[in-house]
């Protein structure tokens, strides 16, 4: 009786504890992640430096974002809403996209950039929107990615192997062609010493 009321006793400071400073679980997200930041809706802070590569985060305050009709089918409805989405920005002030991109992002893009510098895209995809100004930011950022790709350099081990295997194949090929010269060698019709050898 008395080991059921201690853990009577017990329970209750627990429960006591837990309406006081709220239950969390033993894997809560700040126990999973104890130096993340756990506002979702914050926004993350942009450090851009010269080399740094684009960390897929768009501003959508630094966006000029348009509605138009849409040319796609549909009908009067078509006509009547504004569904087209048309997103531009200007490249050169753009800080949310490190200075080396920009420049790499103009050369690519050169078609999409007007007079003024603004890059402009534009979605009729869908009906939606919404939807046609997620395609736009999404054909913007594989802009961004495509214009900060950076091919990888040889390592020192793949020169070295491709110098091996450059250094063997002209080895095979020298063999190759000494063995077909011996070849046709052999086919050759034997030199006669007078002409009288071809009645004989």
């Amino acid at each position: 009786m008395l080991s059921i009321l201690t853990r009577l006793s017990t329970l209750n400071r627990t429960l006591v504890q837990i309406s006081q400073n709220g239950y969390k679980s033993s894997i809560s997200l700040d126990k999973l992640y104890p130096k993340s930041n756990l506002d979702t809706l914050a926004k993350p802070e942009l450090k851009l430096e010269s080399k740094e590569s684009f960390s897929g985060y768009i501003p959508i305050e630094k966006l000029i974002i348009s509605q138009k009709t849409s040319s796609k089918p549909g009908g009067q409805h078509v006509n009547k809403t504004q569904t087209g989405v048309e997103v531009r920005f200007h490249v050169d002030s753009s800080d949310w996209i490190p200075e080396w991109i920009r420049s790499k992002l103009k050369q690519k893009q050169v078609n999409r950039i007007n007079k003024e510098g603004y890059l402009i895209v534009r979605s009729e995809k869908t009906r939606k929107m919404l939807l046609n100004q997620a395609d736009c930011m999404e054909q913007i950022r594989s802009m961004i990615y495509q214009a900060s790709f950076q091919p990888k350099g040889l390592s020192e081990d793949e020169k070295l192997k491709i110098q091996i295997d450059k250094k063997i194949s002209d080895g095979r090929r020298l063999v190759d062609k000494r063995t077909r010269s011996e070849r046709k060698s052999h086919r050759r019709h034997p030199i006669y010493d007078s002409i009288s050898d071809y009645y004989d």
